[in-house]
């Protein structure tokens, strides 16, 4: 088998382990492939979360599972933890695993604007960035000010649905429920179960707190109101909106020349990454679009009842009593 490796360079623990890793599959006749994955029979990423989720959507085209092994602080969704390696590695052997197929997102800057001197691009990073500038996301797409109260109206397939005065808005997948979503008080899906989430960010008299939409949806996301606001995706890609005079726009895009393996891993697949340095003229009023993506992530597990087993060890829910 031809085995993808992916490793959280920051952590020494997951260096060390990919060094175990490599070792022990080559030895037993396997081959690794660590810089060039489009020949992978699957894909094992050794760090936390972070570094599956975006290994993951960066390389969704391979259509391959990807299988976590956790080194990091947090591995929610990764499949085994770092003592466990080798006998997860045999199970990848034998095949004795399961697919878990999460749907992606994508989302972009409305069209109805006319860039100034600047090309597509398509940038070998943590974030998959998508031809003709869109931006692909596992976890959650994000729209919010970011030192001001904002207003933004929210569509769904081109009906008004709601407008939010506050901190911004959050759409996500089933995965990213269980981030940034869940911390503002979105519920958490079962990753078998596609849909959209609408979580509002501190809105102002907002009695809904999330509502939960068909993956068939657009949603389309319009600034009606703030100086100050941002798109992030995954939580690590900003694209910054300010207003500027002549009743254009900037987007000051901020990506990081590192590659995948130098990210550091956060809880949830959010990463460190220092920002930078390519700025876009756009004119016009603007909005973010918000859809489901072409591709599926397909996550390898051993345990058919791993989401619940994991929501049980970071939450404690089976020890709970809810009155």
């Amino acid at each position: 088998m031809k085995f993808g490796i992916v490793v959280a360079e920051d952590i020494p623990k997951a260096r060390d382990l990919a060094k175990k890793v490599k070792k022990y599959l080559e030895t037993r006749g396997h081959e690794v492939l660590d810089t060039n994955l489009t020949r992978s029979d699957l894909v094992v990423t050794l760090g936390g979360d972070g570094i599956l989720l975006h290994a993951a959507c960066e390389h969704v085209e391979l259509n391959v599972p990807f299988v976590g092994i956790n080194a990091g602080t947090l591995g929610f969704l990764t499949a085994a933890e770092g003592s466990e390696w080798q006998g997860a590695i045999e199970k990848l052997i034998d095949g004795k695993y399961f697919i878990s197929e999460r749907m992606t997102l994508e989302a972009g800057i409305s069209k109805n604007f006319h860039l100034r001197g600047v090309r597509a691009l398509r940038y070998n990073s943590g974030q998959a960035h998508l031809e003709g500038g869109n931006f692909r996301a596992l976890n959650e797409v994000v729209v919010k000010g970011m030192y001001r109260v904002v207003d933004l109206e929210i569509t769904v397939n081109g009906q008004k649905f709601l407008e939010i005065v506050g901190d911004g808005v959050i759409v996500s997948t089933q995965t990213g429920s269980t981030a940034y979503s869940l911390s503002a008080g979105g519920p958490i899906v079962e990753p078998e179960v596609d849909c959209f989430l609408i979580t509002p960010i501190n809105a102002v008299g907002l009695s809904i707190p999330s509502v939960a939409l068909s993956p068939n949806d657009v949603v389309e996301i319009k600034v009606r109101k703030g100086d100050d606001v941002s798109l992030i995706v995954d939580g690590q890609e900003h694209t910054k909106i300010s207003q500027s005079p002549a009743d254009a726009k900037v987007f000051d895009l901020l990506e990081s020349e590192r590659p995948l393996s130098a990210m550091s891993s956060r809880p949830n697949g959010r990463s460190r990454r220092p920002e930078a340095q390519t700025r876009r003229a756009l004119a016009g009023r603007q909005s973010v679009k918000v859809e489901r993506g072409r591709y599926r992530v397909k996550f390898g597990y051993f345990d058919k009842q791993h989401f619940l087993k994991a929501l049980n060890a970071k939450f404690g829910l089976s020890g709970r009593v809810f009155r």
